[in-house]
């Protein structure tokens, strides 16, 4: 994967791939805390960098500016990043 410019990529389809499982890595690590956290400082800062991780990657550009991703289903990754923020408020 090469960075272009800030937020601007240009991938092969097995490197969004990688950077899709990486988000759903930090969609189960939100859901994790939610589900068995004590809601202290550590949990919260555990969120908020996964929910600022999720916001990030689901604006990254191409170097044409369109979107850098193909099909991936964002169901799961918008929910979390609603959720996660809940969680810290």
């Amino acid at each position: 994967m090469k960075l272009i410019e800030r937020q601007k990529w240009e991938a092969t389809s097995k490197e969004i791939a990688e950077v899709y499982s990486n988000a759903l890595n930090s969609v189960n690590r939100i859901n994790e805390v939610i589900a068995h956290g004590e809601k202290d400082q550590e949990d919260k800062a555990a969120i908020n960098s996964s929910v600022n991780h999720l916001e990030i990657i689901t604006g990254y550009k191409d170097k044409d500016d369109n979107s850098f991703w193909t099909n991936e289903d964002f169901t799961t990754i918008e929910k979390a990043i609603v959720d996660g923020k809940e969680y810290i408020k």
